[in-house]
């Protein structure tokens, strides 16, 4: 008969004549996963997070993912297909998928029209190619330091090109000529706000006619374009700054110039605690160090907050709130955009030690390993003792005991290094003691739990863990 929570009966099951089997069936369930899209950074071969989407899929099959389509990528199949995994049922599982920089190519040609083979650069997109610009790179080559985009005489007209632009480009010798000579001069703020010149944006031009008018700079990353004002500069030197519209300045002789202005942004740094201690948001400026930005009173694997009587232990701060990925590293600067940082917590695990007191544990069982309050234990019914001790015996008593094993956690190490069993041969954690071999020499009584005082207390079929735990065979 088969009955309810009532204790009624809702069915019966007539015993058959003769031996039958009954197979259970079972139905994976549909769950959420995450998928998380990893870009190749421009100047060095790690990956940074793009974005994390959310997807469903049946526990146990493959966890699928969507092609995304980003100007100047290519999906790295390889790198993906090794990240392949299968949907957990408990909704943990977070696909990595990966994209990789696509490369690019600058080339420079003459005024007639034929290519520099030897300046031609191929650099990763947004790869920093600042280094192997003409100018920077042969600086007494006596290559043109000024550069058409595009072969029309109506092209605009560049000094350097600072990062490798999508899909690459085509640059023409501008040979400018003239009585005057016309200079834009970039000064950016360092950290400390006094305005340093820039070499990296800087450039000049000749012409005959020293009637120029300022126009607006291009963007440049980190800073703002702020018009007009004055100040004293890194060389001591105190300069006015070119507005929109106002004619190039007068600066010596036949010299011209714009004094292009840039002041350094700040960007918000904010923490997420996550039921922890509150930390305050930190304006940084763009470029400045955060290694002294990371919050003293939150220490990994120290630090805890305890929520309805359970202790959780702090695990790093994570620039997503899904925590995909490595821990945020505070020896960085900060980004041209504000960063929030969430705290990463984990539920407290006990050690639970396991000592069959001579006894042999199955090649699935461990002689100790880690579990959360509430977790529940199943008492170890299946643990035998056939060998006695003998000082003419061939075995040896092989328990791993922790502190004798080195193993910092149980997702790091399968059971089969942490064993107790009888072996033929002396090993690392045998002792000196012989046995021999006798089948049914002892028969389980029973476990206990061994408290903390040396007393013990009779083990149940199944108990919570509360706390860390020793059970002992009898």
């Amino acid at each position: 008969q088969v009955t309810n929570a009532q204790g009624r009966v809702t069915s019966a099951i007539n015993i058959p004549d003769e031996g039958k089997t009954i197979t259970a069936r079972w139905t994976a369930q549909s769950v959420s996963y995450k998928v998380a899209y990893w870009q190749e950074n421009a100047n060095d071969d790690g990956y940074s997070l793009a974005e994390i989407a959310d997807r469903t899929g049946t526990a146990g099959s493959d966890a699928a993912y969507q092609n995304k389509n980003y100007q100047g990528f290519t999906l790295n199949t390889d790198k993906t297909n090794a990240a392949a995994t299968t949907i957990k049922g408990d909704g943990t599982t977070i696909r990595n998928v990966y994209f990789d920089r696509n490369e690019y190519t600058v080339y420079f040609y003459r005024s007639s029209g034929s290519l520099y083979n030897e300046l031609t650069i191929t650099a990763k997109y947004g790869q920093d190619i600042y280094q192997e610009w003409p100018s920077t790179k042969y600086p007494d080559a006596g290559y043109p330091t000024q550069w058409r985009v595009g072969s029309s005489s109506a092209s605009r007209i560049e000094g350097s090109c600072p990062v490798m632009p999508l899909d690459g480009q085509r640059f023409y010798a501008y040979n400018s000529s003239g009585r005057y000579t016309i200079n834009d001069e970039y000064y950016l703020d360092d950290l400390n706000g006094v305005p340093t010149y820039s070499t990296k944006y800087s450039f000049s031009d000749k012409d005959d006619s020293n009637r120029w008018t300022v126009t607006e700079p291009f963007d440049i990353d980190g800073f703002t374009f702020v018009q007009g004002g004055s100040a004293v500069c890194s060389d001591g030197v105190r300069r006015s700054f070119s507005s929109v519209g106002n004619r190039y300045t007068n600066t010596s002789g036949n010299t011209y110039a714009a004094l292009l202005h840039f002041t350094r942004n700040s960007y918000n740094l904010t923490f997420i605690p996550n039921g922890g201690a509150a930390v305050p948001t930190q304006s940084v400026k763009y470029e400045a160090p955060l290694s002294s930005m990371e919050p003293a009173s939150y220490v990994v694997g120290t630090t805890t907050k305890n929520v309805d009587g359970v202790t959780w232990i702090f695990q790093g701060w994570y620039d997503n709130d899904s925590f995909v990925g490595e821990p945020f590293d505070f020896d960085s600067t900060m980004p041209a955009k504000s960063v929030t940082l969430y705290a990463k917590w984990a539920q407290e695990q006990y050690r639970i030690d396991i000592d069959p007191n001579g006894g042999v544990l199955s090649g699935t069982e461990a002689t100790f390993t880690w579990k959360k309050a509430g977790d529940t234990i199943d008492r170890y019914d299946d643990v035998t003792r056939d060998y006695v001790e003998n000082a003419n015996g061939t075995f040896y008593y092989n328990y791993h005991s922790y502190g004798k094993v080195s193993v910092e956690d149980s997702e790091n190490s399968a059971p089969a290094d942490r064993v107790a069993q009888y072996v033929t041969a002396p090993a690392k954690y045998t002792d000196d003691a012989k046995y021999v071999k006798e089948e049914g020499a002892y028969s389980l009584i029973g476990w206990y739990i061994e408290n903390a005082d040396g007393t013990r207390t009779v083990c149940p079929g199944t108990f919570e863990v509360t706390g860390p735990t020793k059970l002992v065979a009898e």
